[in-house]
């Protein structure tokens, strides 16, 4: 053996048989089967370093022939531990493994010592002729295994089945030849350790189908896949370049060209086939069926499937939902109808590379009856088997291949079309199960969105509704202010001031009323006033209160101020809205207050921020009434009241940053506390100014 060629083989099979050998005997040794495959993997590998020893001197001849009889007695052992051993055939059964015992045996002896043992008929009796029985012997023990093995045996068997026999052939040929000629043939020997090397992953498949024998490493499919590819490349690759150097070399003047063109075509073919989604599938499917006991990872499967539902999709839930199940089931496209109580019938709201234009699907349809048993998890169009009629489905859609219901609670949520899969594939329980299992959960996910969609109409209902509610609660106060107007003006409309007065406030009971419409429009959210605080506004509290009072005083009405607090600051979004707040305030203040007492507004500092008291001398309230019934809506006292200007007033403060509180007690009146976040411009002044 000489050349870079059979040493690199040899090696190969000394480390691939190794590793098998180790990973058997590691994970699963208690089990004979498997402790049988380690062996005979383990023989293997001895074989190759013997070839590799004795070719260089390292060790004697013997031991490599040696270890050739001892790898195929082991490889033999394997094939007779999987024949069926019942009472009818266990006397046979018996009778073949002894015999293949003492064949092994004998050949080891005749073939380690170089020993004739004479001839008859002209035959000679030595190790070529042993190496020639034996060889004949197991191309007979796997066809006794082939042809006794049940269907399900031979699904976990067939691989052993090929991988010996390609094996024995290559061996009988071998030795055919060498027992006719009496010498060996050098150029053959050298492709031995060629077709132990092809044989592993087939030995290796055995060992994962066969029952007590799958060795516990779980590779990862991508793994697994992306191994193949580079297999499959590295083959094409190699194949290239033979043709290429034969081009270059036999091609004449054009054969350096033609081996460059040769190159480029297959590097372009391969890139072609790199990119093509079905002769992934079919090379993914291949893997699945023949590599691992399930066809899908479920672990894999099951975390894609999360990661896709939770990815943000722009155009809507239903062609995420519709997406997700069609890679899950290697299908190019589809479309999905989702059932809408408002239109009565299955709205398409998701179509995904689908040409026919979708119509909804009525209560009428013939797919609805199908779907009546809730046991029927799909129908398949391909399928001459499936009962009733479906042409009109067929026609429509003749790229159609799956109808599956999306049920929740029983109930018929969605339908979703897939089209013709990549690879033709026929669907097994597997299948099925995991189809039932996938549709369930993208059943719940689309009702949970539709419900959640339904919660934020409401929400958003509830929001104009309270709107509403405080528009009406102000169009209430503005009335009362033109009522007062509307008095007043036959006391004094010769009075110069007052008409003054009157037009301004005119004006702006007309901006009052023009603003209360704007806030009936949508908003963003029910925080609109807290999300435009880019637009918010730097508002004197000090000042604004002031001539907040001036002007109630100039209609005549009982309120003074009290001003303890230098210039204070507040950032507000709207000083209408504080304006708001304070005409609401102190007009119950008002109602409540004696004809000979006044509404008292005083102004503190404390802790950063502006507070504002204003105190009357009603009645006053019990604390039972402020903790259950004060901040209620529609929770009123009051004859034309309406229940809701206390809790619209505490809402508004809120949303502006600040605090509402109301201190009162039965017959000693009451005082609110509005109280602001602001920073003083100066310091606090001692002495106290009186606006009466």
């Amino acid at each position: 053996m000489s050349g870079p060629l059979p040493i690199a083989l040899y090696v190969l099979d000394f480390l691939g048989y190794g590793v098998f050998a180790a990973v058997l005997a590691v994970r699963n040794f208690r089990w004979p089967m498997s402790a049988l495959m380690a062996l005979a993997a383990a023989l293997t590998a001895v074989w190759a370093a013997s070839e590799l020893g004795s070719s260089h001197s390292l060790s004697p001849d013997w031991s490599a022939r040696l270890a050739s009889a001892l790898r195929d007695g082991a490889w033999f052992a394997v094939v007779i531990a999987m024949m069926d051993r019942t009472s009818r055939s266990l006397t046979a059964w018996r009778a073949l493994a002894a015999i293949t015992a003492c064949m092994v045996l004998f050949h080891a002896a005749l073939t380690t010592s170089a020993i004739t043992l004479g001839s008859m008929a002209g035959v000679r009796l030595d190790g070529r002729l042993s190496a020639l029985l034996v060889t004949i012997l197991g191309c007979i023990l796997i066809e006794n295994l082939a042809r006794n093995s049940t269907r399900d045996q031979f699904w976990s068997r067939k691989f052993l089945i090929i991988g010996m026999a390609a094996i024995l052939t290559f061996q009988f040929v071998i030795q055919l030849t060498a027992f006719l000629n009496q010498q060996s043939t050098p150029t053959l020997i050298v492709a031995g350790p060629f077709f132990y090397l092809l044989a592993l992953p087939l030995f290796a498949l055995t060992a994962i189908r066969t029952p007590n024998t799958t060795p516990q490493v779980y590779p990862s499919r991508k793994l697994i896949f992306h191994t193949a590819s580079l297999v499959i490349a590295g083959i094409v690759f190699q194949g290239t370049a033979l043709a290429a150097y034969y081009l270059r070399s036999y091609g004449g003047g054009t054969g350096v060209a033609l081996a460059i063109i040769l190159a480029f075509a297959v590097f372009v073919g391969l890139l072609g086939i790199a990119t093509s989604s079905t002769l992934r599938s079919r090379l993914r499917i291949l893997i699945n069926e023949n590599f691992y006991k399930y066809k899908y990872d479920y672990r894999a499967e099951w975390t894609k499937f999360i990661f896709a539902l939770s990815a943000v999709e722009e155009n809507g839930t239903s062609l995420k939902i519709l997406r997700t199940f069609a890679d899950l089931m290697d299908s190019p496209g589809g479309a999905l109808w989702l059932w809408k109580d408002s239109f009565r019938q299955f709205v398409p709201t998701a179509k995904w590379s689908v040409r026919a234009n979708l119509k909804p699907v009525v209560r009428d349809d013939t797919i609805l009856t199908h779907f009546e048993n809730d046991a029927r998890t799909l129908i398949d169009l391909t399928s001459i088997d499936q009962p009733g009629d479906l042409s009109l489905w067929k026609e429509q859609f003749p790229d159609g291949w799956l109808i599956v219901p999306l049920r929740y609670r029983s109930q018929l949520t969605a339908i979703i079309l897939l089209s013709k899969p990549r690879t033709a594939r026929n669907l097994d329980w597997e299948d099925r199960n995991l189809i039932a299992l996938v549709a369930m959960q993208l059943a719940a996910y689309l009702v949970h969105d539709e419900t959640n969609q339904a919660l934020l109409d409401a929400k958003q209902m509830e929001e104009f509704n309270k709107r509403f509610a405080f528009v009406v609660h102000d169009i209430k106060n503005t009335i009362g202010q033109l009522e007062l107007l509307a008095r007043n003006s036959e006391r004094f409309s010769e009075d110069p001031t007052f008409q003054k007065d009157m037009s301004i406030t005119l004006r702006n009971s007309v901006e009052k009323l023009n603003a209360l419409l704007v806030q009936l429009r949508p908003s963003e959210g029910p925080q609109e006033s807290n999300s435009v605080r880019g637009k918010d506004e730097v508002i004197n509290v000090v000042e604004l209160v002031k001539s907040f009072v001036v002007e109630k005083q100039g209609f005549g009405l009982p309120v003074s101020m009290n001003d303890a607090v230098s210039p204070a600051c507040a950032t507000i979004a709207d000083n209408k809205t504080l304006l708001n707040v304070l005409e609401h305030v102190v007009a119950n203040a008002i109602d409540v207050t004696p004809s000979n007492a006044k509404v008292e507004l005083q102004l503190s500092a404390q802790r950063g921020a502006i507070r504002i008291s204003i105190s009357d001398h009603g009645p006053g309230m019990s604390p039972e009434f402020i903790n259950e019934r004060l901040f209620r809506p529609f929770r009123t006292t009051k004859q034309r009241g309406f229940g809701i200007g206390a809790y619209q007033a505490r809402e508004k403060v809120r949303n502006m940053g600040g605090n509402f509180e109301v201190f009162s007690a039965e017959g000693q009146g009451t005082r609110v506390v509005i109280s602001l976040p602001c920073k003083l411009t100066e310091p606090t002044r001692v002495t106290s100014n009186s606006v009466n």
